[in-house]
Parts: structure tokens; sequence; C-alpha cells
């Protein structure tokens, strides 16, 4: 990113900003995750520098990051004003935009246009739909795109991206399975990403039978079965299952090289869908330090949570200490974790003062989650509960179950 930077000033001091320079850039600040340069590059510069390929880096750059749909439609907009070329590529970026920020309306009307546009609807295009409808719990109209295209537009891309819209929400296991069945009856062959998302549908479902059954299929194709990436799905959707001794077995038998932060989180996590196993997540937090390995918000997360189920509010506080001497800043998921936890411990108050102490800015919709369920874990915060929801509502957030 420094580099980028100085290379960026080096070009600006020679007066070198050409068309294709300029694109390059804001492409490049993008992939540096640093989406704000990108959209300040584009703000700043003469329009009449750029062509329509500038537009659409500008809308790719503002579909990698959440934050900038308001933006990314302001731009869509001011390219039909000053009539500049629209095509797939500047519907597939607001498309992605709209899905990462979850934002269904916004979908729905992009949806709308590109159907009463002349433009194609490719495979590249539904595939991006299946996606951003899925993100935006709208897995109906996912499925509706999926039946509706031809056996020859589907792609590998496509059986990925229904499965893994249906990993987005709980009730799709039949279709998922049916999806399954297709890919077999077709010959389509399964990566990772495919395993993956079927491994995941079961852990979201608590299938049990299924996921053993799909765990005896990755066996036997070594490559498949050695993917950490597919172990660590397996330990994690075992856990769920309520199968933490599996989940260790699998742990157990990969080898040094296999194991990544994923894998500590996927073992972290299986730790604490039952009660019973604070023991082994402490070993774990051990051994996760002996070994120098970064302990991040999923792992913190987990043991947290790990604590809240056991009850342990000994341990938790001892915990909490720790992230606190350790860590410069705690994350909204850490604090949401520690509001849930503190309150299962029997501790509403600690639960409280921690909701209380949080920037408003980092409160998300789990926060209000968390900070509700612990009102609900005894008598007499009623009233407490009705003030937090009236705030809520004045903060515009989406209401859910």
């Amino acid at each position: 990113m420094e580099t980028l930077i100085q290379l960026h000033k080096e070009i600006e001091s020679k007066e070198q900003l050409t068309q294709k320079i300029v694109n390059s850039l804001i492409h490049a600040y993008a992939k540096c995750n640093c989406v704000e340069r990108s959209l300040c590059l584009f703000n700043t510069l003469s329009p009449k520098i750029f062509d329509h390929q500038s537009w659409n880096i500008i809308l790719y750059a503002l579909s990698t990051k959440t934050g900038f749909i308001n933006e990314s439609i302001q731009l869509f907009h001011k390219m039909k004003q000053n009539n500049i070329l629209i095509d797939e590529y500047s519907f597939n970026s607001l498309i992605v935009t709209c899905g990462i920020n979850q934002n269904l309306h916004a979908l729905s009307e992009t949806y709308k246009e590109l159907l009463s546009s002349n433009i194609i609807v490719t495979t590249v295009l539904k595939n991006s739909l299946i996606i951003s409808f899925a993100k935006c719990n709208n897995i109906k109209n996912s499925l509706e795109i999926f039946y509706g295209m031809s056996s020859s537009e589907r792609d590998m891309r496509t059986w990925s991206a229904i499965l893994s819209a249906l990993t987005q929400e709980r009730g799709y296991l039949s279709e998922a399975l049916a999806v399954y069945q297709d890919m077999k009856h077709n010959c389509i062959p399964f990566d990772i990403y495919i395993w993956g998302s079927l491994i995941s549908v079961c852990s979201l479902n608590q299938n049990l039978p299924q996921l053993e059954y799909f765990h005896n299929e990755i066996v036997l194709n070594d490559n498949i079965a050695k993917s950490p990436d597919i172990v660590n799905g397996l330990i994690s959707a075992f856990g769920k299952c309520n199968c933490f001794q599996r989940s260790i077995q699998l742990f157990n038998s990969m080898s040094h090289d296999q194991i990544n932060s994923r894998t500590w989180s996927a073992i972290l996590s299986a730790c604490h869908q039952e009660k019973g196993h604070l023991k082994e997540a402490l070993h774990l937090l051990e051994k996760i330090k002996k070994n120098n390995i970064p302990i991040d918000e999923y792992m913190w997360g987990s043991i947290i949570t790990t604590c809240g189920v056991n009850q342990d509010l000994s341990t938790l506080n001892e915990i909490f200490t720790e992230i606190t001497l350790t860590n410069k800043e705690i994350t909204t998921g850490v604090y949401n974790a520690l509001i849930t936890a503190y309150s299962k411990c029997g501790d509403f108050e600690t639960s409280l003062n921690i909701f209380n102490k949080m920037n408003p800015k980092v409160i998300n919709l789990r926060t209000w989650s968390s900070i509700f369920s612990a009102c609900s874990q005894v008598k007499g915060h009623l009233d407490l509960a009705m003030n937090f929801f009236k705030r809520m509502k004045t903060q515009n957030m989406q209401i859910n179950d």
C-alpha cells in the first residue's frame, strides 16, 4: 500500500496522470482494500479524463468493500444522466454491491432495470444475482434464477453459487440435496467449494446423518479429503451437529503443516456447541499461545462463548481481563460475545456495562440481539428492553426475528 501511494505521488509530480494510469490506480487501491482512495481519486479528477471503462472500474472498486452502496447507486445514475455506456460489467458491480451490503430493495430495483434494458442477462450476471439475493435473505429468488437457467447456461460457478446461497439460511437442505443429485446426474465435478457448501448446509441444518454421508464421499477423493479448508469445515460442522468427538478426531489427525488459523477457530467453535468442553477449549488456547499463533476475534469469541455455555463466571472474568490487557482495540464481535456470555453466567450488570461503554458507531444488529438476549435471562428488565427497542428503531436498524 505504501509503495502504491509513493508511486501515485511520483506520477502526479510528473503530471503523467493519463486515463489508463488513473484507471489502474483506482483498481489498484481497491485491490489494496482502500476503496476510499479509489473514490477520492475518481471524484477529484475532471470527468473529461474518464471513459466508460473508468466508470466501470470505480463501480467495481465500490463492490469490493461494504459501506459504499449509496455511492455506487449515485454513480450508476450519473452514468445514465451523462449517457455513459452501461454494460454487463456496470450491472454486475452494482449487483455485487447490493449483495455485500444486504440491500434487498436496491438489488430488486437493479434487477428490474436489468431485465428492462437491452443487455443480455449472461451467466456471469445470473451467478451474481443468485449469490446477492441469497446474501439479502431472498433465497427464493436465487432458486428461481437458478432453475430458470438452461443446462448450457450453467457453469461451475453457477453450481457453486446456488449451493453457497443455500448455506445462508436454515431450511434448505432438501434443495441442496436436489442440486447435489443434479450435479451427479450431469457429471459435474465436485471441487472444494462445492463440498464446502454441502458441508455447511448439513452444519446449518444440524443433520448429522447427511454430514456423515458426505464425509464418506469426500474420503474417497484424497486431494479433497486432505484440503485444510475441507477438514476445517468438517471440524466446525461436526461440532455444530453436537458430535465434538468427531471434531477433535479430525483435528488430531491433521499434520502440523495442514493446521492454520481457521483450523484453530473451527475446533474452538466446536467446543462451545454443547456444555462440557471448557477444559478442552482452555487447553487449545494454551497451545495457540505456545505456538505464537495470533488470537483473532473469532478465537476469542469462541472461548468467551464456551465460558458462557458452561456458566463459568470466574474463567470468563480471567479471559476478559486477558483480552483487555493484550488487545489495543476490542472488536464488535468480541463485545457481542461478552454481553451474551456474562448474561448466561448470571452477571447482567457487566453485560449492561459493556454495552453502555461501546462506541455507538460499532454497535450492529448482533449487538442489539445480544443485549436483548441478556435482558431476557432474568426477570425485571422489561422496561430496559423496551427502551433499547426504541433506541434501536431510531437508528434505523433492521429488526429481525
